[in-house]
Order: structure tokens, then sequence, then C-alpha cells
């Protein structure tokens, strides 16, 4: 099963950097199946708690407008998928593997010479430059299952 499941968040990793988004069918299916075979095999309650805690890491963020419902929904299926504790891992290395590519993509556009000038013109006016840049970018969602299928990659690698 983990390795269909790496398959499935690959596939939903890729399909979120084209298209934005995560089909829900996706993840209500991989949390529906997740759940019916650990109810089988008598762990429902430790694929339930890793559920809450993949929906509830990326609650938050989501509720700020940090990312989409879809990497929070994708996030709480993967949490099932690997129950407790091993959600702890999944959210902890997919969270590094995110933030990761938030820094990678924050500083994508940035115009080096500008930022050197800045800095050059005293603390106050790097840091306004800093704030000015960030604010054009946060408007930009950021293709996180992308994040959560490496994240998942290297919990079952480690």
């Amino acid at each position: 099963m983990e390795w269909v499941t790496l398959i499935i968040l690959c596939w939903a990793g890729f399909y979120d950097l084209k298209y934005k988004k995560v089909p829900n069918w996706l993840t209500y299916g991989v949390l529906f199946a997740a759940l019916l075979f650990h109810g089988f095999q008598g762990a429902f309650m430790p694929s339930l708690l890793g559920g809450l805690l993949g929906l509830g890491w990326f609650l938050i963020p989501y509720m700020l407008g940090g990312m989409g419902a879809g990497d929070v929904k994708l996030l709480a299926a993967t949490g099932a998928v690997v129950a407790w504790p091993g959600a702890l891992y999944v959210v902890l290395y997919s969270s590094i593997v995110g933030g990761l590519l938030v820094l990678v993509l924050a500083f994508k556009d940035v115009d080096y010479k500008s930022v050197w000038l800045a800095l050059a013109g005293g603390a106050g006016k790097f840091f306004k430059s800093i704030w000015i840049s960030g604010r054009e970018h946060r408007k930009e969602k950021v293709p996180y299952a992308l994040s959560i299928a490496i994240g998942y990659a290297l919990y079952l690698l480690l």
C-alpha cells in the first residue's frame, strides 16, 4: 500500500504544479481507503488520529490564506495512511520540504541588484524593500502537494 500511496501522491503533486489544485475525489478517496484499510487491520483510531493531525497541522495556514484546501485534505489523507505516530514524521518532513520550496519561490524573481542597493541604504530601506517585494508574492499559491509527496517519500526511506 505504501508504494501505491507514493505514486498517488506524486501524481497529486504534479497535478498541483500544473493546475494549482488537488482534486477532491483523490483526497477523499485516499482518506476513505486508508481508514477502511486500517479499520480492517484493527488500527482505525491511530489512522483517524493521523488524519486529524494532518488536517489540524495545515488548518491555520489555510484559514490565513497561505494554502489551498486540497493541500490540507491531502495531508489529512496521508496522515491517515501512515497513522499515528507515523503522521508526525510525514508532517515534519512535508513541512521542511515545503518551507524550502517557499524559500526557493520567494527568491525566484528577486532583483538582487535592488536588494544590495537597499542593503547599502541602511536597515530601514532594506526591510522596506523586502516588505514590498514580499507583498507582491503573497498572492501566489504554493503547490504544496509535491512537498507532501516528498515528505511521504522521506518517511518511507528513513
